[in-house]
């Protein structure tokens, strides 16, 4: 895997996914200033996460069909126009709108990221690539974090918009200009002829889709921590934190993220099965515990910890499910994994909201740690076919 020909495209996802990083923290305190009900703001995130799992797919047709470097112009467009409409949405129903639209670009740079390491390397390197992939995003959300909180703090939330609009447009323009120096195949990306895998065993449509079920509650864990922990720790009274400590503690996820997913993907791939027991188990262990934290500096280790679990979780998870799919089926398998990400997204934030509505936040933790819990239980049934 020679990372050198793809470093303008891998800057143009860490500028990038800089600024979606920045719009973290801003978007939920916005949405909150809008003086919408918990469970709306819960519902605009699902439903971003519903937009991610509807395009996600389309995105990788689009890939084959038209290559990368037009499919980045057309994500790029597709994304400055959310960041501009943000400020103007004043309703639920235009909040909804917006994040719909906000959804549609974000899976793009991830299924472009994920084809080069399957595409350019053994699969012995795959979970080391898909670390370091999910490492660079992660150092992007975890600068466009703390930025974003400043930002908010001393320019306003609409500021900060326009902010990210602008960062996504300038990061194109330098990923343009920095491309003629370096060699990228766009056109032969994800051409079946050059797909190899590892010729494991094959293993049933039911089994496979129960493996990349596996990394839902992960998901779900971390869209929580980045929509409704915001909320809750600037609108707690035992926790009044402000802003700032609400970016901050968004960052240490990301941080852990940056820290350990190149790490432990490169690393565990041997001890993969009792890895990911191990990583849904703390996890579970995450917010059984969130109950007892009452001050941002508790909650922010928690969120470390949660990063800690997601990148045990994550890449290795998905070296599992490609190393187990029949040749031929890695597109597929990317799609399986995508979904379970997706599906993540969209009932972390929404089943956290409505649980907080009715019973409190420590109804929302609960809901989480019985996630965790359940797919424990899966992973111990498959792991007899595995």
């Amino acid at each position: 895997m020679h990372l050198r020909n793809y470093l303008p495209i891998m800057t143009l996802f860490f500028v990038s996914y800089t600024a979606r990083g920045i719009s973290t923290p801003v978007i939920p305190l916005y949405l909150i200033s809008l003086h919408l009900s918990i469970v709306i703001i819960g519902v605009t995130f699902a439903v971003y996460g519903l937009s991610i799992l509807l395009f996600e797919i389309l995105w990788g047709y689009v890939l084959d069909r038209i290559g990368a470097t037009k499919t980045i112009s057309l994500v790029t467009v597709v994304t400055v126009i959310p960041f501009l409409l943000f400020p103007l949405a004043g309703t639920a129903e235009t909040a909804i709108a917006v994040q719909l639209l906000y959804g549609i670009s974000a899976p793009a740079r991830t299924v472009v990221a994920r084809a080069l390491i399957v595409e350019e390397s053994s699969v012995s390197e795959w979970g080391g690539g898909f670390g370091l992939v999910g490492a660079i995003l992660s150092i992007a959300f975890f600068v466009g974090s703390l930025i974003g909180g400043g930002l908010a703090s001393s320019f306003g939330l609409t500021n900060s918009f326009y902010f990210c609009a602008a960062l996504t447009l300038a990061s194109y323009v330098f990923y343009k200009a920095i491309k003629r120096t370096a060699s990228f195949p766009t056109e032969k990306m994800l051409d079946p002829a050059v797909r190899v895998t590892s010729g494991g065993d094959s293993l049933d449509r039911f089994s496979l889709s129960l493996l990349g079920a596996v990394t839902v509650p992960i998901f779900m864990a971390q869209a929580f921590y980045t929509s409704i922990m915001p909320i809750a720790v600037t609108t707690l009274p035992e926790i009044s934190g402000t802003a700032v400590e609400a970016a901050v503690m968004i960052a240490l996820l990301y941080l852990s993220l940056a820290i350990f997913q190149p790490l432990i993907g490169s690393l565990g791939a041997g001890r993969a099965k009792l890895l990911i027991t191990v990583g849904l188990a703390a996890n579970m262990l995450v917010f059984l515990l969130l109950p007892r934290a009452n001050s941002i500096v508790e909650i922010g280790a928690l969120a470390f910890l949660d990063g800690v679990c997601f990148s045990i979780v994550s890449p290795l998870s998905l070296s599992l499910l490609m190393l187990r799919t029949p040749k031929r089926r890695v597109g597929a398998a990317m799609g399986i994994y995508g979904a379970a990400e997706d599906v993540g997204l969209i009932l972390g934030p929404l089943l956290g909201g409505v649980a907080w509505a009715q019973f409190g936040i420590e109804g929302a933790y609960l809901l989480l740690a019985s996630s965790f819990a359940a797919m424990i239980a899966v992973f111990t049934y498959l792991q007899r076919r595995l």
